[in-house]
């Protein structure tokens, strides 16, 4: 059992670690709102120069727009799932540190007593 004191650090640690898991969440929205509308733009772009060749470039030149295209969608694609990664992994470990504080502070009395009388 933790003393009041203990307790008061305790509960500041719990609401720090509820607002920053809240943030990464929020951030992780932030990246996917911005990534995806740019994502489907250079899908739309591909898809444009794809089926309407007949721009006025040659064979070859439509070839390597649409290969530079195509690479710059796979790197922005992979800077994207790097940052939300990244932001996945602070989360886990700001949601793990909450619950191991509300253990710590006995928030879930009900579910202790039923674990002890399992076993």
């Amino acid at each position: 059992m933790v003393n009041n004191g203990e307790k008061d650090v305790l509960l500041k640690m719990h609401q720090f670690y509820a607002e920053e898991a809240r943030n990464q969440r929020s951030m992780m929205w932030e990246t996917v709102k911005w990534f995806t509308p740019a994502l489907l733009a250079i899908h739309g772009a591909w898809g444009l120069i794809y089926t309407n060749a007949s721009l006025g470039l040659s064979k070859q030149e439509v070839c390597a727009l649409l290969l530079v295209i195509s690479i710059g969608g796979m790197v922005f694609s992979y800077i994207c799932i790097r940052i939300l990664g990244n932001f996945y992994r602070t989360n886990f470990i700001y949601i793990s540190m909450f619950a191991k504080i509300e253990d710590e502070l006995d928030f879930d009395i009900a579910g202790k007593k039923k674990k002890e009388l399992l076993f």
